[in-house]
């Protein structure tokens, strides 16, 4: 984002106010999240080292490792549950801003929203079938238990492959950074786009 201002002399450089957000409170407390959970488990793996036999104790650690492995999973689906949060907050604002708009229909008022900004001031640069499938995502962590399929009123539901493992949701980090990248660009792209006047298309 560049912001011109005589008394600096050149252009400055500043990250997108939703760059920002995204950064500050979705990022950084994903990463804060997996810390903690990295150091407790260190604690809780030397705490048990010495208290059991060999073969309970490789037990004892498989079990506990799975326990942490599902925190961090978790960790990760509240954080996609952070970021489509804002996002969407940031596209209802978009829309408030463009005067006598209809705003198209989907099963997902993210979609919607997309949607309609697309057909206003063009398609962003990240496609709307991606949004859609983290709104999946988003919706089975807070409505069916991270469930990969699940019944909504009379319709089936989905997650989307590339986010299950075993039958049941679970997101990466590098899923969650090209989550993070991929909204942020498509955030700045409509501000770049409404800042410029672009006409309706």
């Amino acid at each position: 984002m560049n912001i011109d201002d005589p008394r600096f002399g050149v252009p400055l450089q500043l990250a997108h106010p939703f760059e920002s957000e995204v950064r500050t409170f979705v990022e950084a407390n994903q990463r804060l999240l997996m810390e903690a959970l990295a150091v407790e488990e260190d604690v809780s793996v030397d705490e048990e080292a010495g208290d059991l036999a060999p073969a309970e104790n490789a037990a004892r650690l498989t079990w506990e490792r799975q326990w942490f492995d599902e925190r961090r999973t978790i960790a990760n689906s509240l954080a996609v549950v952070a970021l489509m949060t804002r996002f969407q907050h940031w596209l209802e604002e978009f829309l408030r801003g463009i005067p006598q708009i209809k705003l198209r229909k989907s099963r997902h008022r993210v979609v919607s929203l997309l949607l309609t900004l697309n057909g206003h001031l063009g398609s962003g640069p990240v496609a709307v079938d991606f949004f859609e499938e983290l709104a999946d995502v988003r919706d089975s962590f807070i409505h069916a238990d991270s469930q990969a399929r699940w019944h909504y009123q009379r319709d089936m539901r989905t997650v989307a492959a590339e986010y299950v493992t075993a039958g049941r949701l679970e997101v990466t980090d590098d899923q969650f950074s090209i989550a993070c990248r991929n909204a942020v660009e498509q955030v700045t792209w409509y501000d770049e786009r409404l800042r410029c006047g672009k006409p309706q298309v």
